[in-house]
């Protein structure tokens, strides 16, 4: 008991991240003509609007290894053999928040940029209680 207790608030905060990871990657492939043509608009006048779908691509990459390393993370907890793969889980997260931060940023998109600082504030959280 005193061990799922040491480890509720990291699997919560995994959770939660796993959970966001993986609606985003179905919404970009459930309308990838939408998706691109949102992207290219949202990024109209920068360089990112010429390589719209290759970067689409790269972040639906980096989203699926996170959801992996999430996946396999959770198992670790299960079985209490480590924390490793979700030291790897949010440590990809992050990465991952940080390439499309720098995207909002070009885009100057402000409120899109502070809205991932939420989602990094947790995954920071995260990094935290890992025992």
């Amino acid at each position: 008991m005193n061990t799922l207790l040491a480890i509720a608030p990291l699997l919560m905060v995994g959770l939660f991240l796993f959970i966001t990871f993986v609606f985003s990657i179905g919404e970009k492939l459930a309308d990838w003509k939408g998706t691109v043509s949102f992207y290219t608009q949202h990024f109209n006048g920068t360089f990112i609007a010429k390589i719209i779908p290759a970067s689409l691509i790269m972040v639906l990459l980096m989203e699926f290894i996170t959801v992996v390393l999430f996946l396999i993370g959770f198992y670790d907890l299960y079985q209490l053999t480590g924390f490793t793969y979700i030291l790897l889980a949010l440590t990809s997260c992050a990465i991952t928040l940080l390439v499309l931060l720098m995207g909002q940023r070009f885009a100057k998109d402000y409120q899109g940029a502070m809205s991932l600082g939420v989602y990094f504030i947790i995954t920071v959280l995260g990094l935290i209680v890992i025992p």
